[in-house]
């Protein structure tokens, strides 16, 4: 996931438990790169890209690898409410 620009790990069962779902967690985002773009920030759970429900880092790169042109990564903050969108354009050398 350099090419996109962030550094990502798989949730553990304890934070699944808590969160009450499944999805992969933003330990880093690289300055300069797409993904800081969009203003994420570290802590970000992906929970679906472009509408495929994610539960591990292969899935989000299969699912990103798919996807035709725009990325629509969607997610929660565990400390915040609410769902959080991040729209980006596909590099095309991924």
């Amino acid at each position: 996931m350099e090419n996109l620009g962030f550094e990502l790990r798989d949730l553990t069962t304890i934070e699944e438990k808590r969160i009450g779902k499944k999805g992969v967690k933003v330990l880093s985002v690289y300055k300069g790169s797409k993904i800081a773009a969009t203003n994420m920030e570290p802590g970000f759970v992906i929970q679906t890209v472009n509408d495929i429900t994610i539960s591990s880092i292969e899935e989000l790169v299969v699912a990103i690898e798919m996807a035709e042109d725009e990325i629509v990564l969607k997610g929660i903050y565990e400390n915040y409410t609410g769902e959080y969108v991040y729209k980006m354009n596909k590099l095309s050398d991924e």
